[in-house]
């Protein structure tokens, strides 16, 4: 126990990371794109190691409503919270009194949210709206509150209206420069920027009071403008390409987005050596342009090229073999890369400009999947595939050891194929239900565990063949364990405890559980 306790206890509240963006793969100069006279362009794709990678993109207006509440850990509401919805662009509400929000006019499928209240803050929800859907709920917790003091890195002084953001807020700091976030957790990130000045960014690590306060000085560098324009192979101006840049020696990654003129630009930009790439939903990203800055002197005209890239275009089909509109067409490498796209009136798809390699594909809808199909894209290549649904999906309810359901449950299912097999999480209903949706046929492992459970044992799971959605998972009763935890014969008020299964199971080899 002294082991865990003095990594925990000598171990540093903050560090700073900076977000990067995974290469792409090398490219060479292409061809004219003769391949490019695809019957579209897609509605959602991600490209490369594209923002909206691995996140579903709701761009359609509904006409469902998402409604939810917020309630803390005594099952209290909380009114006056805020409560963000992960789409482009984001949406917020504010709670009522007794906790309740909703958000008008959302097409169905699976969403991402998250509350915050003061030093409170919930974990990142996924919802999955349909006709039938039940209310959200958002069990919000305390946090650290991080005091950001944002300085200039040349003199010091403090940086008045510099621009403080983590993935739902944006505080903007006053005459001392400093901006308060709370319910922070681990590995939130921060990114900090001001103009005139280039960006900055760090990441919480583990603090050793979860719900302290915490100070962070954050130096931000006098900053020049980059800009220029993106081209496509046919030397025509890309409109909405996206802009990746990033730092070599900072590491700092950030992107832009081109105009109805096909130009970009980044405002301010510390002197470092830059790579510079852009794709778009067609096109993928060419060689990267290495540009040196000093800082002060703004870099304009600077001309970034995208190339074809591979291309996968495919129809959707029922059992009968009639087409199949809105169906979710998902591309997944193994190394966690994946791209959407939803099919249209005709069941047709197209997923343009991708990175090469191995991939697979498949198809869903609410209760219909496809197989999973293995596909090699290569360069300048275009690939057609035909994917047809079949009723495969998976659903059950939670239960305890007395058969009762459990509400707000988290379900994670598994396959053997991994990062490619992985299925998003789902949270039960107030009857312990919980709907995958379509899912592939196949061989599941299925784990649940109670909202109110903190620890991280990995469970052997239950393995369920999909179609099926009659499964049960019972979820044993929560244990809990007191005592005092003592150094040099003083209590400690915050410490790192293991538990595990058994006395000759070290707990590098089998934990259980893991305390603050």
């Amino acid at each position: 126990m002294l082991v865990a306790l003095a990594v925990v206890v000598v171990g540093g509240v903050l560090v700073a990371r900076f977000a990067r963006r995974a290469a792409s793969p090398a490219k060479t100069a292409t061809s004219a794109p003769a391949l490019a006279a695809i019957h579209r362009a897609p509605g959602v794709v991600g490209i490369g190691a594209a923002t909206t990678k691995g996140q579903l993109a709701h761009s359609d207006v509904g006409t469902l409503r998402l409604e939810g509440q917020v309630i803390d850990e005594q099952l209290q509401p909380i009114g006056g919270a805020q409560v963000t919805l992960f789409i482009e662009p984001p949406r917020k509400v504010t709670t009522e009194a007794d906790g309740a929000f909703a958000f008008e006019n959302l097409a169905p499928g699976p969403y991402r949210l998250v509350a915050h209240k003061d030093a409170q803050s919930s974990a990142i929800a996924r919802a999955r709206l349909s006709g039938t859907s039940e209310l959200v709920t958002l069990r919000v917790r305390p946090g650290a509150t991080i005091v950001v003091h944002v300085v200039a890195a040349d003199g010091g002084a403090p940086i008045v209206g510099a621009t403080v953001s983590d993935r739902a807020r944006a505080i903007i700091t006053g005459a001392d420069g400093i901006a308060r976030l709370g319910g922070m957790s681990e590995y939130d990130s921060v990114e900090v920027t001001a103009p005139g000045y280039s960006p900055a960014a760090f990441t919480l690590s583990k603090p050793e009071e979860p719900d302290g306060t915490f100070d962070r000085t954050v130096e931000l560098a006098r900053g020049a403008a980059l800009s220029g324009t993106v081209v496509g192979p046919d030397g025509a101006l890309i409109v909405g390409a996206n802009v990746h840049v990033e730092g070599a020696a900072s590491q700092w990654s950030g992107w832009a987005q081109t105009d109805a003129n096909g130009a970009w630009s980044l405002p301010a930009l510390a002197a470092d050596k830059y790579s510079v790439t852009a794709d778009s939903e067609i096109y993928a990203a060419a060689d990267p342009i290495i540009v040196e800055l000093d800082g002060k002197r703004p870099r304009t005209g600077l001309v970034v090229h995208v190339a074809v890239g591979a291309q996968l275009v495919g129809t959707v089909v029922d059992p009968n073999g009639r087409p199949v509109a809105g169906a979710r067409v998902r591309l997944a490498s193994e190394d966690g890369s994946s791209f959407d796209d939803v099919t249209e009136a005709d069941g047709r798809f197209a997923l343009l400009g991708t990175p090469t390699g191995t991939f697979w594909v498949w198809a869903t809808t609410a209760a219909q999947a496809t197989s999973r199909v293995e596909v090699l894209l290569v360069r300048d290549q275009r690939v057609e595939v035909h994917l047809v649904l079949a009723e495969s999906s998976l659903a059950g309810s939670v239960v305890d050891t007395k058969g009762e359901p459990i509400a707000d449950a988290v379900v994670m299912a598994r396959t053997k194929l991994m990062v490619v097999g992985r299925v998003p999480s789902e949270v039960t209903d107030s009857r312990g239900a919980f709907d995958f949706g379509g899912v592939p046929a196949g061989e599941y492992q299925l784990t649940a565990q109670r909202p109110e459970q903190n620890d991280s044992r990995r469970l052997d799971g239950t393995k369920v063949t999909v179609p099926d959605r009659t499964v049960k998972l019972v979820v044993p009763d929560v244990s809990s364990i007191t005592g005092r935890v003592l150094l040099d014969g003083q209590p400690m008020p915050y410490y790192g405890l293991i538990v595990t299964e058994h006395p000759e199971f070290s707990w590098q080899e089998s934990p259980i559980a893991a305390a603050k």
